[in-house]
């Protein structure tokens, strides 16, 4: 922190000592900027709620975001989800993302930074800064995205030490990551099912502020916030052993957190892990909703249910999609090419029901079915409740 004072966090809370305590994890690297923590009485989660322009579930998923990436150092060697900001144009993204998150998190003089295209330069920004924010991007090709899912959970990148012929310099790739951009900007479902999104809603006239007000409100208010921050992180830490993980994502130490802040804020059990579970599965689907191959599974899986499911060769199955899908270009044109699309959209297929499994017997085959299929006319189950859980009103907001 600044004046060479040291936050320590634990279950037990928090409190500012002058020496550094053992196991310090988090250091200072060049262009961090010193970060001032101030306790006030005055702020609490809901008024840190109320400087997210977004809607409700989606706010508390931040503030899970916040929490988690704040108190997970990278020596832990956990896992960071990838905050994913999507947003029209006057929304405010640059806002939330380079300065509020920038600010609580990371300071730093770097607040935000176009995509590189080299994996070397991406893994030299992770290994630098604790978070790393990504402004206004169009489209990640399928090469970055992989990086990314690198950094987000853990890896390294070798090559050939400079001015050597045989020695190898290793980067070690680990960081919490935001995105940011107006355009459907991350579409390999690999990514996606790493991120937790966040939509902003435009803003309002009365909601903009000068460049100027905004820097002395923040200037007061994020010592206040990041007190806050390490204050609500100490008490999810207490709860960890006591607390029941509800969706288990692949993201499993953030699910944690998600489950502590439930008990934290006082929501009922389970209700916020929903909120997630619904975010990632809605976002899977919507990288790949326009795929031609995955519309044409969809439709032709609801013809077949788990009892009764439909089985066939490779060629089989892309000869009855083709059939029931003759006006798009972008099919595969052989099995092959379908063989190997099919994995990249098994998350999405999944978080609707629709199941593809592969086998090999004589020859290879695939299983196809719809959980969302009546097996007869008399099935007389009642239907799922299909709203969101956006919709469902906290009494503290």
């Amino acid at each position: 922190m600044s004046n060479n004072k040291y936050l320590n966090v634990s279950s037990n809370g928090t409190n500012l000592i002058n020496s550094p305590p053992e196991g310090v994890y988090f250091c200072r690297r060049a262009g961090f900027q010193d970060m001032d923590i101030r306790e006030s009485s005055n702020k609490t989660f809901v008024s840190l709620l109320a400087r997210f322009n977004c809607p409700k579930d989606e706010k508390l998923l931040l503030l899970a975001w916040l929490i988690y990436t704040v108190s997970t150092p990278k020596s832990e060697l956990k896992p960071y989800p990838i905050l994913k900001i999507q947003a029209p144009a006057g929304s405010g993204k640059s806002v939330l993302s380079g300065k509020l998150i920038r600010g609580l998190l990371d300071a730093n003089d770097n607040e935000m930074i176009n995509m590189q295209r080299n994996p070397k330069d991406i893994a030299i920004s992770a290994q630098n800064g604790h978070v790393v924010i990504y402004d206004n991007l169009r489209l990640i090709s399928p090469d970055v995205s992989d990086v990314l899912c690198q950094v987000s959970t853990g890896g390294s990148l070798s090559s050939r030490t400079l001015y050597s012929n045989n020695a190898e310099s290793t980067i070690k790739m680990r960081s919490a990551l935001v995105l940011n951009g107006i355009h459907d900007y991350a579409t390999e479902s690999d990514l996606i099912s790493r991120c937790v999104t966040i939509r902003l809603k435009p803003l309002v006239d009365s909601q903009r502020q000068s460049e100027a007000e905004l820097s002395r409100q923040l200037e007061i208010e994020l010592p206040e916030y990041i007190h806050l921050l390490h204050r609500l992180a100490a008490k999810i830490l207490k709860t960890q052993d006591s607390v029941t993980v509800t969706y288990k994502s692949r993201m499993a130490d953030f699910a944690l957190y998600v489950a502590g802040l439930e008990k934290v804020i006082g929501i009922p059990e389970g209700r916020l892990q929903d909120a997630y579970k619904h975010n990632v599965e809605q976002s899977t689907i919507a990288g790949v909703i326009d795929d031609s191959l995955y519309d044409s599974l969809m439709r032709f899986a609801q013809q077949y249910s788990k009892n009764s499911p439909w089985q066939g060769t490779p060629k089989e199955l892309l000869n009855s999609l083709t059939l029931s899908n003759q006006s798009s270009s972008d099919m595969p044109k052989n099995a092959a090419a379908m063989s190997r699309r099919i994995p990249m959209l098994q998350s999405a297929l999944t978080s609707n029901g629709v199941h593809i499994i592969r086998g090999r017997a004589t020859d290879r085959y695939f299983q196809v079915w719809s959980e969302n299929t009546v097996e007869t006319d008399e099935a007389t189950e009642s239907k799922p409740d299909n709203s969101t859980v956006s919709s469902t009103e906290t009494s503290f907001l």
